[in-house]
């Protein structure tokens, strides 16, 4: 069985989203780590962002989740997402 992320999208609500469509997107800003993730809902496609936390991201780092790229460098103003 795949491994399965369960989360929120903001059309469809609780969701549970295969590994294979979630990315870590992982950036340093100034000593602080910003890390986001991004997943396609698997009910209505739509590209979602979650702001994660450490232990949240040290979790899905275990799990083995893509890594997918580098963002840039983002403040605290920018997470407005």
């Amino acid at each position: 069985m795949a491994a399965r992320l369960r989360t929120t999208c903001s059309l469809c609500g609780d969701v549970e989203v295969p590994f294979s469509a979630a990315r870590l997107l992982v950036s340093v800003d100034t000593g602080e780590m910003s890390n986001l993730l991004e997943f396609d809902c698997p009910g209505c496609g739509h590209t979602e962002h979650r702001w994660l936390d450490e232990f949240s991201t040290r979790l899905l780092l275990t799990a083995g989740i893509d890594v997918a790229a580098a963002m840039p460098a983002l403040g605290r103003h920018d997470r407005s997402r």
